[in-house]
């Protein structure tokens, strides 16, 4: 079915909850993303910090135990990721576009199985700097300042804000833990670390898009009621008391 605009509302092209119903254009204020990149590493433990090698992935186990005390390494859990700073040069001769430098952490936990039973859990925190030679991240033409009503405490009236956005999206993984021996009877986890990092550069801006107006009001909550156990006994079905006879088929 065609869609017609005619004084910026549409015919809807179909229905919402099995009604029919006509479809506005609206303004909103969103993130709209100019440019981004994908980085993809794969990081083992070394000396010096390169695009293959960081020297903070290697933990020390807790405790004076011996290589055959670490029984295996289970995985790596609770990620995440903290921005530390981000720079910005123009390009000469290439208006809105940046060379961008993001140095950010990555913090997560590693569990060790011992050979006593118990769980060993090392935390590493690991901080990395990515450069995207040429993005295209355009400066905001118009200058913002908002009022928010009511204020936190100490918040002055009026707050500038910066339309420009930099963001990270990281999907990290831990591929391989690796016990080491170390000097003075110690042992070591040595992580392999994989992620695919995406850099986006967005611009806080006013969109047009066709909606169908505000969103319905929800069902009710559901409440649980109190178990009553008896109550459930007596509907119950009468369960077989012996099992089932053998076939000879």
């Amino acid at each position: 079915m065609a869609c017609t605009n005619s004084n910026q509302t549409l015919t809807s092209c179909g229905s919402v909850g099995g009604v029919s119903r006509n479809r506005e254009v609206d303004c909103i204020e969103v993130p709209k993303v100019f440019d981004q990149c994908l980085i993809r590493r794969c990081l083992v433990f070394g000396e010096r910090t390169t695009n293959k090698t960081d020297p903070q992935l290697r933990e020390v186990i807790d405790g004076m135990i011996c290589p055959g005390e670490a029984q295996r390494f289970i995985g790596c859990r609770d990620f995440t990721l903290t921005i530390n700073n981000i720079t910005k040069a123009e390009i000469a001769g290439e208006p809105g576009f940046k060379r961008v430098t993001v140095n950010f952490t990555i913090t997560f936990l590693a569990d060790v199985a011992l050979a006593n039973g118990s769980i060993c859990t090392l935390c590493y925190t690991v901080t990395r700097t990515e450069s995207v030679g040429r993005l295209y991240c355009p400066e905001s033409v118009a200058l913002i300042a908002i009022s928010r009503a009511p204020r936190m405490e100490g918040e002055p009236s009026s707050i500038d804000l910066s339309p420009e956005i930099i963001k990270l999206e990281m999907v990290p993984e831990c591929l391989t833990g690796e016990f080491v021996q170390l000097s003075g009877g110690r042992v070591a986890l040595d992580i392999t670390l994989a992620y695919f990092l995406i850099i986006k550069c967005e611009l806080i801006v006013e969109l047009l898009v066709p909606t169908f107006g505000y969103c319905p009001t929800p069902a009710p909550c559901s409440e649980i009621s109190p178990a009553n156990l008896c109550q459930d006994f007596s509907t119950a079905p009468v369960p077989k008391f012996f099992p089932p006879q053998l076939s000879n088929s």
